[in-house]
């Protein structure tokens, strides 16, 4: 989905606003409310786990999808995907195999963290998701 730059109220701290359009509303904002109420409690932090403050539904107009929409921190560098684009834009190339690996490691800490102390599945691990 669409993200864009928000502001916490009432500390103006920024963070991030992710839009996601949903067919199935009933069952995939159960899924993400529940796995989003973990992760928005905070009570287990990970440095590679961004931190979710929330989660709101909101309908658009009849006959169209209705949108949950996730508020998040902040990822001031983006995501992998926009690196790795960014690097194809300036013709930098791939990826070198040490930076690849520490990026590898990175994600299955979290994903590790995810499956073992919080018993969540990410199920959508794709370049655009890792932050």
């Amino acid at each position: 989905g669409e993200v864009v730059l928000g502001e916490l109220v009432p500390d103006g701290r920024k963070c991030a606003v992710k839009l996601l359009h949903v067919e199935n509303m009933n069952h995939y904002a159960t899924f993400c409310a529940e796995s989003i109420y973990v992760l928005a409690q905070g009570k287990h932090r990970h440095p590679r786990i961004m931190m979710y403050y929330g989660l709101a539904r909101h309908e658009r107009t009849r006959g169209q999808c209705e949108e949950l929409v996730l508020v998040m921190e902040l990822a001031p560098f983006g995501s992998l995907q926009t690196v790795l684009e960014r690097r194809r834009r300036e013709k930098d190339g791939p990826l070198d195999a040490e930076t690849a690996m520490g990026f590898t490691c990175q994600v299955l800490e979290g994903l590790h963290f995810l499956h073992n102390t919080l018993k969540l599945v990410h199920r959508d691990i794709k370049p655009g998701n890792i932050l």
